[in-house]
């Protein structure tokens, strides 16, 4: 089986192709155009998708998108205005009319969940809570291997859990949200507050070297981080917190930081169990998710 494999997020479109074992084949990057909304958006999609059939013999087209995503009919349910028109698409019933090839879409944390479980850090975890942390902060909470979706499928919202009250306005419309405070864009706003030129990557090897500024800001962030983490872990209780997004390109060293800083202030009995790990595929967790929720659906609907 081969497929077409799609990372739609705000500023980039990482797509490729992926096999059944978990091998991505071919990959590459294109700009979203988000702001042109989600018709163009689905264009796009289409027209890749053709391009990369005259290479590859597809038989599918698994996606990974921005936005709160129903997988069983590929229809987004909610998503902010950085896609315009996005809500209420239905991207796969779109999609397979004009292309006639199955596609199966899911919520882009979600696919990076599935995708750490499948070939990553998590293949051992039983209760899996999953973080992106970058320009906001997204979550997936996966119990035996599978998605916890809620009610409406708007489960693991967590970068709007209220962190402060009437704290920092949120894009959200929300005072306090968690994601205006331990995303990966805070801390860039924090850096250029003391270093106008500095980037994340320089930011924390000068944490390393001890320096004062430096570390002092980076506590603060770790902190904010903590605190939302403390309040998952004892509404969850989960075996494993693996954090993806761009801020796990740091490694071992921010994962010891955050697992020391978390376990000071934790409960002894949510210790027990509990292992913080930063994702193993960084950008290529989503694309292999997404192979993974297309396989899974496929099979729900063979059974149907």
């Amino acid at each position: 089986m081969l497929v077409a494999v799609f990372d739609i997020g705000g500023t980039n479109i990482k797509y490729g192709i992926g096999d059944s074992h978990g091998h991505i084949l071919a990959e590459d990057v294109t700009p979203t155009g988000a702001s042109k909304g989600g018709a163009v958006l689905v264009e796009k999609i289409e027209h890749l998708t053709k391009q990369l059939q005259q290479q590859w013999p597809i038989t599918g087209v698994a996606i990974s998108t921005a936005g709160s995503i129903d997988s069983a009919a590929g229809k987004v349910i909610y998503a902010t205005q950085t896609i315009p028109g996005y809500t209420g698409m239905n991207v796969k019933k779109l999609l397979e009319t004009r292309l006639q090839l199955p596609v199966e879409v899911e919520n882009d944390v979600h696919c990076g969940a599935l995708g750490e479980l499948w070939k990553g850090v998590a293949s051992d975890s039983q209760q899996l809570l999953f973080l992106t942390i970058g320009t906001g902060i997204g979550g997936s909470l996966a119990l035996h291997g599978q998605i916890h979706k809620g009610a409406s499928h708007l489960a693991s919202a967590i970068g709007h859990m209220n962190l402060y009250p009437n704290g920092r306005l949120c894009s959200c419309g929300q005072k306090g949200c968690f994601e205006q405070y331990a995303s990966v864009s805070r801390l860039e706003q924090k850096i250029q507050e003391i270093q106008p030129h500095q980037q994340v990557p320089a930011f924390m090897e000068s944490v390393k070297r001890g320096d004062e500024e430096s570390v002092n800001l980076f506590h603060e962030w770790l902190n904010d981080l903590v605190i939302g983490l403390q309040s998952l872990i004892y509404v969850w209780n989960p075996d494993s917190v693996v954090i993806g997004g761009g801020i796990s390109a740091q490694g071992k060293w921010l994962e010891q930081e955050i697992e020391s800083a978390l376990f000071k202030n934790l409960l002894e009995p949510f210790k027990e169990k509990l292992v913080i790990r930063l994702a193993k595929n960084g950008n290529r967790s989503n694309l292999l998710g997404a192979i993974k929720n297309y396989e899974l659906q496929q099979v729900r609907r063979e059974i149907r």
